[in-house]
């Protein structure tokens, strides 16, 4: 029954973090090393964001990338858009 818990806390913690764009290997890894902890870690950690073309971790709300310094989308403004979007045949 225990293992059960274990394994089921474990399946939760790697699946959270890799819908918030973690690399589900090393979450899979801290699982195994620091047990339940994880998922508490994996539920307030959050979401990763990359720049699509130095492909680094940034901000949310970023408009340029710190790094390469690159124009970007903000994610609000984008996610607006794609909500709004129609395909052609349904307009």
């Amino acid at each position: 029954m225990g293992y059960t818990i274990w394994f089921a806390c474990g399946i939760a913690a790697v699946i959270l973090a890799n819908k918030k764009g973690r690399a589900t290997g090393v979450w899979a890894l801290l699982y195994v090393l620091f047990g339940p902890a994880t998922l508490i870690v994996a539920l307030v950690t959050p979401d990763a964001y990359t720049c699509p073309n130095c492909m680094k971790g940034i901000d949310k709300e970023a408009s340029i990338c710190p790094y390469c310094r690159s124009k970007l989308t903000p994610v609000r403004a984008a996610d607006q858009i794609l909500r709004e979007w129609k395909p052609p045949w349904e307009k």
